[in-house]
């Protein structure tokens, strides 16, 4: 027997097969914009943590120290410098390196194990360059590897020398003999550069920040790949079916398949048949 559901799921399926919508995760609630130092107009997803609680997204929640708009990764406090809305874009430096006039002022750890800890910040690779801590047994007669002596307390007879190299064309079995690689950071691109071979040049990178996308906060309601186009995100839908995922969970275009496999139909007349009930 053919139930209202049988007829009218594979109906509404068919409609909606191979369709792409934009993610929109905007807030709808009359929430002002915050302001903290020279970080402006803060809105959603972001607010300060002296905000309503029905702003922004506590996932993107700032401090306001000091007149400073900080954020809070896995314990360690990073500087905000920008906010880009456009372009869903972050820049964030670690905040013993902020306005930091000491060119022999290293990060302490890698940016990277802290984004991984927290994924609602990602996409970074295209927007950044790594730099590369090397310490190496014999010193290294290369343009690529600027030599960091003068910030080290080891003595000239020290069998230590330590390096920096830019660039994401760096691997391992491009190391120099005797080399390994301490540690790993990443800085947003400089403007109008790419000339990193100088203390001053690196340092300026450090101080300038890293670059994150933000855009996955607006993605929540994707059932598929959320992705950035041209400065506009776009919802498309997942093509995989998965078995073990529940009925009322699975995407449109997986539910079509499920009914098609039901009734042992083609995906293109799901109405010409009667479906096993």
């Amino acid at each position: 027997m053919l139930t209202m559901r049988s007829f009218a799921e594979p109906t509404i399926l068919l409609l909606l097969l191979f369709s792409l919508k934009s993610c929109h995760g905007q807030n709808t609630s009359p929430c002002v914009p915050s302001s903290c130092g020279n970080i402006h107009s803060i809105t959603f997803p972001f607010r300060l943590k002296s905000d309503t609680r029905n702003c922004g997204d506590p996932r993107y929640e700032l401090e306001c120290q000091n007149n400073l708009t900080i954020l809070i990764l896995s314990s360690q406090k990073f500087l905000v410098q920008s906010i880009d809305y456009g372009s869903f874009t972050i820049r964030i430096v670690d905040l013993a390196l902020a306005n930091n006039n000491n060119s022999c002022s290293f990060p302490r750890n890698s940016i990277l194990d802290i984004i991984s800890r927290n994924n609602i910040y990602s996409d970074y690779l295209d927007l950044n360059i790594p730099l590369t801590f090397i310490n190496c047994v014999a010193p290294v007669n290369s343009s690529r590897y600027v030599d960091i002596k003068l910030c080290t307390n080891t003595s000239s007879s020290s069998r230590t020398h330590s390096y920096i190299v830019s660039g994401n064309d760096l691997s391992l079995s491009d190391l120099e003999e005797s080399c390994s690689v301490e540690l790993v950071t990443w800085v947003a691109r400089l403007p109008n550069t790419d000339d990193y071979a100088s203390l001053s040049r690196i340092h300026e990178a450090l101080t300038n920040g890293i670059e994150l996308y933000w855009y996955y906060s607006l993605c929540s309601g994707c059932r598929g790949i959320c992705s950035l186009e041209a400065n506009s995100l776009r919802c498309h839908r997942d093509t995989i079916c998965y078995e073990d995922v529940p009925y009322e969970e699975k995407s449109f275009l997986c539910k079509l398949e499920y009914w098609s496999r039901e009734c042992q139909l083609f995906y293109l007349f799901p109405l010409l048949h009667i479906c096993k009930v």
